[in-house]
């Protein structure tokens, strides 16, 4: 007897090692996928940073599919049907992986038609690609456990789902530290194929193993392991079971498109909150259920929104941590409560579909509906409201939750971040008067320390040995008053960008915008084109002034004094351009030029063409003129197939979204691709890389050194009467053409250390520039001409975004 109870305790040890194996495996393969998938088609829209918003989406719908599946098939009695089913499922999705898995399938296509229908073309690229082992990947944690409960039905399983949310998180960073940087996308797809089979392997012999097992019967004893005894779920949890996750999974994602629109689209930023997301569900789905986490998630809030709110001044390392430490602290907080809320394990599969449901109705709101209610990014802010609402809600039902009984963390909660927002009040000059140790211009940090210090005094000196504290009142006001403070952030945001002047309008691309801005010491009016919270440029409405280059394209900038030079030595020049802007370039060419620009937003080129156009750049182009719409880098690939070069005597590359680079334009295969674009021997390829956040000089010192060519930096202030900050960089393969007065004359070479990018790794997470240069740069600030018009700079410079609101 001992022996043979010996036998079966480690076959069940075995069976149990086998399914948390093929679990985390499973996971992996789920996220890894995600992420190569996106990789491969972020060039063919632009480097958008809707492309993994809008990805996620297609994700998230696959996934309930995978749940449903899992769920109708735990629902047949046979193991026997159940297995088989599985099985026949699993060879088709591998067959069909092994077939279609093929980069070229997912980055071709008209340019000029996915720039027309971003979402559907992004819809039907991922569908037709990895639907079919999507879906079979994602049933693989919910059948595994649901086999796991009919072999063990005194056992709790849910363990299994922190198990498989560590493989998700297993499979992001080995894409970023290994999978990225060591193979190509053609061999990534291969490896997870390869991975595949094995997984799919393991998971019917967990499944020929689980088909002997009998269903649970109505009446059996309650699993062991800490899960609810069962019953029929009540409305309500159904609700929270919806609402919750959906609340998480628009933060997720309305968290990265803050991240992305501001820095750059890589899979780091994609990475870092969904990393914390799943982190999130490791941590709370365990057998000892985490305390509330109330308190810790109101105190990071008020915190990273203050942070967030500071913008432009806020060093690119700090606006990570403060997002991330979001993230992490809300979903924490609220799948705290979706697993309290968990059913018993008869019920698993139900209950991971819902979760599934409401994870899409999250990114439903953030990649379809946001863009076309939303004037600007408020999805940040109403998510994170949203997810307050939800968690106060879930808390409010709960007999024994924070709001319904007395906790001294919750007060103490309420002490810290009612002393954060008096001591936030006080004058900077008072503080200064007051406290000599104190800088002359303090951060947010010290008035967070300062605030702490002061906290944590009244706490341990007057209100720690009162029973006042253990009220539970004290929870519902800390509840109310993060509540009201995330609705005035919010109302904040919108109000800022619905009382700014002029037209605006979003889609897939960004929020663009027009405005007119007056200078304040000449009375010059500008008007001014903002991509997210950037300026992209503007155009003097003076008449006297309407045709003089401006902004980054101004005659002593970088891109300015090249083509000047280059009209000195020919009597024609052709002049190719990624990124229309307010299309200042435009001003340039002679009857004899002729000028291309290369544009992926629609509504960007209707604003400098036609009779009613905002800027008139274009239409008063003496030369000849071309608009291709389309991602730059599809475009000139499909023109050098179908005609060759252009030949292009200098080919600038100005293309952002907001102040992110779309590092596909800059990898060393692009660079190429444009060389072959040149005219030989003397063309110029000219790159803007004036940024807040990344220093982009060590990548094209690499592409210097290694295709061979000559740099040049230009940095200038840029000419009066409204200067703008422009950093260029020139590259030759004939050293002679930089050598001219005009232009070696105010330029350096490349000196920063070489860093490769290319199309397999393009990761700008080592050229962050981790402090955010002083204003010193700024050589202009407009006043607000009237109540409906903020106070704006129309100059993107390193150190300010144009186009937000002061303060």
């Amino acid at each position: 007897m001992h022996a043979g109870g010996e036998q079966g305790r480690s076959r069940r040890r075995g069976f149990e090692a086998l399914a948390c194996a093929v679990v985390v495996a499973s996971a992996f393969l789920l996220f890894s996928l995600e992420l190569i998938t996106a990789r491969a088609v972020l060039p063919r829209f632009g480097g958008s940073p809707m492309v993994w918003t809008t990805s996620m989406l297609v994700y998230q719908a696959l996934l309930l599919v995978g749940y449903l599946y899992a769920h109708g098939l735990a629902s047949v009695r046979s193991g026997t049907v159940q297995a088989v089913t599985h099985a026949a499922l699993l060879a088709a999705a591998a067959a069909f992986a092994w077939v279609h898995f093929h980069v070229t399938a997912l980055t071709g296509g008209d340019p000029a038609v996915t720039s027309r229908n971003p979402v559907v073309s992004l819809f039907a690229s991922l569908l037709a690609v990895a639907a079919l082992p999507f879906v079979a990947v994602s049933a693989t944690s919910p059948l595994a456990q649901h086999w796991l409960q009919r072999l063990e039905p005194r056992r709790s399983v849910y363990w299994l789902y922190g198990a498989s949310n560590a493989g998700s998180f297993a499979g992001l960073v080995a894409y970023l530290v290994m999978i990225e940087p060591l193979i190509d996308l053609q061999r990534q797809f291969r490896a997870w194929t390869a991975l595949f089979a094995l997984t799919a392997l393991g998971l019917g012999v967990l499944a020929a193993v689980a088909r002997q097992a009998q269903p649970r019967s109505p009446d059996h004893p309650a699993s062991a392991g800490g899960d609810p005894p069962a019953a029929r779920p009540t409305p309500a949890r159904r609700a929270l079971w919806l609402l919750l996750p959906a609340g998480t999974s628009a933060l997720l994602l309305a968290a990265t498109n803050e991240l992305c629109t501001d820095l750059a689209v890589f899979p780091f930023l994609w990475v870092l909150p969904l990393g914390l997301y799943l982190l999130s569900f490791t941590l709370t789905f365990r057998s000892r259920p985490l305390p509330h986490l109330v308190g810790p998630a109101a105190m990071v809030t008020l915190v990273a929104l203050a942070t967030t709110s500071m913008g432009p001044t806020l060093p690119a390392p700090a606006h990570m941590a403060s997002i991330g430490a979001l993230v992490l602290a809300l979903c924490l907080a609220a799948h705290r409560e979706v697993y309290r809320l968990r059913p018993p394990p008869a019920q698993l599969t139900a209950y991971y579909a819902w979760m599934s449901a409401g994870s899409i109705i999250g990114a439903l709101g953030v990649a379809l509906l946001a863009p076309v209610l939303f004037l600007g990014y408020w999805e940040f802010q109403s998510a994170i409201l949203f997810v307050w609402l939800t968690v106060a809600a879930a808390a409010a039902l709960d007999r024994d939750g924070a709001l319904r009984s007395g906790d001294p963390r919750h007060t103490a909660a309420l002490l810290g971040i009612v002393v954060f927002l008096a001591v936030n009040q006080v004058p900077e000059r008072w503080i200064v008067r007051h406290l000599p140790i104190w800088p002359a211009h303090g951060s947010l940090a010290l008035r967070l320390g300062l605030s702490i210090a002061l906290a944590a005094v009244l706490w341990f000196t007057v209100l720690r040995r009162r029973a006042v504290v253990r009220r539970a009142v004290w929870a519902r006001v800390l509840v109310g008053l993060i509540v009201f403070f995330v609705e005035c952030s919010l109302v904040q945001r919108v109000r800022a960008d619905r009382t700014r002047t002029g037209p605006a309008s979003r889609n897939f691309f960004g929020v663009i915008r027009v405005q007119e801005v007056l200078h304040p010491e000449t009375g010059i009016r500008v008007r001014q084109l903002t991509h997210g919270r950037i300026n992209h440029g503007w155009q003097y409405v003076n008449p006297e002034l309407r045709q003089v280059p401006t902004a980054y394209h101004s005659p002593s900038s970088g891109i300015g004094r090249l083509l000047r030079a280059c009209q000195a030595r020919r009597p024609a020049i052709r002049i190719g351009v990624t990124g229309l802007g307010a299309g200042a370039l435009a001003a340039y060419p002679r009857a004899a030029d002729r000028i291309v620009f290369y544009e992926i937003d629609p509504p960007v080129v209707a604003l400098s063409t036609g009779r009613d156009a905002a800027f008139t750049f274009l239409n008063a182009c003496s030369g000849r003129l071309d608009v291709v719409l389309g991602d730059a880098r599809q475009s000139l690939s499909a023109e050098r197939a179908r005609d060759g070069s252009r030949d292009y005597d200098v080919l600038a590359l100005d293309a952002f979204s907001s102040d992110a680079i779309p590092t596909h334009l800059l990898t060393r295969e692009a660079m190429r691709l444009y060389l072959d674009h040149l005219a030989r021997p003397d063309g110029v390829l000219a790159v803007n890389i004036s940024n807040r956040f990344l220093d982009i000089e060590p990548v094209l010192a690499d592409t210097a050194a290694m295709l061979g060519l000559h740099g040049l930096l230009i940095d200038s202030l840029g000419d009066p009467p409204v200067r703008a900050r422009s950093v260029w960089v020139l590259l030759s393969k004939n050293a002679t053409v930089l050598e001219d007065p005009a232009v070696a004359a105010v330029g350096r070479p490349l000196t920063a250390d070489r860093l490769a990018w290319t199309d397999t790794r393009a990761s700008p997470f080592a050229l962050l520039k981790w402090w955010t240069p002083t204003s010193r740069h700024l050589r202009f600030t407009p006043r607000r001409r009237d109540a409906a018009a903020p106070a704006t700079a129309p100059a993107r410079s390193p150190s300010q975004t144009p186009g937000q609101p002061e303060g």
